[in-house]
């Protein structure tokens, strides 16, 4: 009888104990899997930016530092390591590219021109779909940090896992 409770509270500790790690270790997939996907998303916004610095490079009311301030803050997001550096990034270059498409804005033949339309429209719709992979993201990070923090998978944490960082642009 005492043998087999000893044999009963052994395995439902064991089974505790795995089940604690395999679900931290999902989680960090999970996040990892999502991060992925903002990552390529960003990836293709930072494929557009030349297209969009070429379309506008002609235009006499576009100043030549607002170029340059987008290429530059390109070049910085597309060497962001991690959440938190890629959102710093990426924050810097949507204020380039803001600050770009208004100054195209004031050409006229510029702004109404379907190229320019075309590239806006493409960027606005990456915009979306980073910042709904962000929500998931950011989610996921929250879930995975407090499973961290909370009995008994607070025993595993420091077993390979750290914090997720969040992304906020």
């Amino acid at each position: 009888m005492t043998l087999g409770l000893i044999f009963a509270v052994a395995f439902t500790a064991m089974f505790w104990i795995v089940g604690s790690y395999t679900r931290l270790a999902r989680l960090r997939n999970e996040l990892l899997d999502v991060w992925r996907l903002i990552d390529v998303q960003l990836k293709r916004r930072h494929d557009v930016v030349p297209s969009l610095v070429n379309v506008v490079r002609e235009s006499a009311a576009v100043d030549r530092d607002a170029l340059a301030a987008v290429m530059n803050a390109r070049a910085g997001a597309r060497t962001a390591t991690g959440p938190a550096d890629a959102a710093r990034k990426e924050d810097r270059l949507a204020q380039a590219i803001a600050r770009l498409l208004a100054a195209a804005a004031t050409d006229q033949a510029l702004a109404s021109g379907d190229a320019v339309r075309a590239l806006r429209d493409e960027l606005s719709a990456l915009g979306q779909k980073i910042s709904a992979a962000q929500q998931s993201y950011n989610d996921l990070s929250a879930r995975f940090n407090t499973a961290q923090r909370v009995f008994p998978s607070n025993l595993f944490a420091a077993f390979g896992f750290t914090p997720a960082e969040r992304f906020s642009v």
